[in-house]
């Protein structure tokens, strides 16, 4: 089996020499080494992974916003996905008031092979600066490829057409982000 059971304590250190890989328990009950869909991004991006990751969220409300950057060892097979524990987009709300510089709740700038399955993420304030997933514009470490969005909900009360998008993805002529599936 190449999953391996949540990390204890003498695993994590073997986890940061070898990378992440196997299904953790992401969520502020405690049941789990990760609170927050920001600390598990911070420790792959600090150890990268070597194997395929699934972080179980649980149910609630999580009041954040994540960037997902470039993490060393994922591939086509050693993919990172965030699914709702209860299997329910309504069960997990990931969420980011709008009017805020930083324009939405998840940003891609990087990351490959990822899958976020049935969460829910939404922009909540005003109309303006209501963007939810955000590809970063191409350069040399910031291309995203094989993104999935699997039975998410995307939900904004943005009315406006310069700052809001439920899928941002800034114009080029070079390429950049590709095979991004949105599924339902």
């Amino acid at each position: 089996n190449t999953l391996l059971p949540e990390a204890g304590a003498d695993e994590r250190t073997a986890a940061r020499a070898l990378g992440r890989r196997g299904a953790y328990t992401l969520g502020p009950s405690g049941a789990g080494i990760f609170p927050t869909f920001s600390s598990a991004v911070a420790a792959m991006v600090s150890c990268g992974i070597s194997g395929p990751v699934i972080f179980e969220v649980e149910s609630g409300t999580y009041t954040e916003q994540i960037t997902l950057p470039q993490i060393a060892g994922t591939s086509t097979t050693n993919t990172i996905t965030f699914r709702s524990q209860a299997m329910d987009s309504s069960a997990v709300l990931l969420r980011w008031p709008s009017a805020t510089a930083n324009n939405w709740v998840v940003r891609f700038n990087g990351a490959d092979n990822v899958t976020l399955d049935r969460i829910t993420m939404e922009r909540t304030g005003g109309p303006s600066f209501a963007t939810v997933v955000y590809f970063q514009p191409p350069g040399p470490l910031n291309d995203s490829r094989s993104i999935t969005l699997s039975h998410c909900r995307l939900m904004a009360d943005g009315s406006s057409l310069a700052t809001s998008a439920l899928l941002d993805k800034a114009a080029t002529t070079t390429g950049g982000d590709d095979s991004l599936k949105v599924q339902h």
